[in-house]
Order: C-alpha cells, then sequence, then structure tokens
C-alpha cells in the first residue's frame, strides 16, 4: 500500500496493474485503459485531482494563517478533560484581558 497522496502513488499503483496486464475499464467516465485514449484520460483525471487537493490545501493554510493573525482559535472544539484546565487558564488570563 503506498503511503503517499496524490499523483504519484495513483499513477504508480496503475503502473503495476498494467505491468500485471490488468486495465481498468470505467462504465460512468466512459474510458478504457487499454486504449491510449483511455490512459491519457486517466493521467488527465489524475492530474485534475491532485491539483483539486492542493487547491484545497492552499486554502485550507490560508484561512489558518488568517484566522491565527486575527488570534482566533484553529482548533477544534475542546472537550473532555481539557475543559476544566482551559477554562482554569482563561481565568487566570482574566486580568490581563480586561481593563479593570
Amino acid at each position: 500500500m503506498c503511503q503517499a497522496s496524490g499523483l504519484y502513488c495513483a499513477w504508480g499503483l496503475y503502473a503495476r496493474c498494467k505491468k500485471l496486464g490488468v486495465t481498468f475499464v470505467s462504465k460512468n467516465e466512459q474510458f478504457d485503459t487499454s486504449t491510449a485514449m483511455g490512459e491519457a484520460m486517466l493521467k488527465i483525471i489524475l492530474v485534475f485531482a491532485e491539483l483539486e487537493r492542493n487547491m484545497t490545501n492552499e486554502r485550507v493554510m490560508a484561512t489558518m494563517i488568517a484566522r491565527a493573525t486575527d488570534k482566533q482559535w484553529n482548533g477544534g472544539r475542546v472537550n473532555g478533560w481539557l475543559l476544566p484546565v482551559c477554562l482554569y487558564l482563561w481565568e487566570q488570563a482574566a486580568p490581563q484581558r480586561l481593563p479593570q
């Protein structure tokens, strides 16, 4: 199993299948990797899948940087045993946060 994600992993899986004589036929997308046109379509689909993944990564990173710049919380919901600790720390910082 490939540990990396993205184009190289998917293409490596396809290359191993091709070496074993296995072809991929998609009824929904109407392509067959046993033909030159089908193999080209698979490559195009993989490239666009990687592009979408990279664009999502860039948007998430930009949002996280913007939130950190605005001093907003970037994490998930605080729950479980951490909640009392966070509330205690919040109360300890209260005199520094609020003007008297």
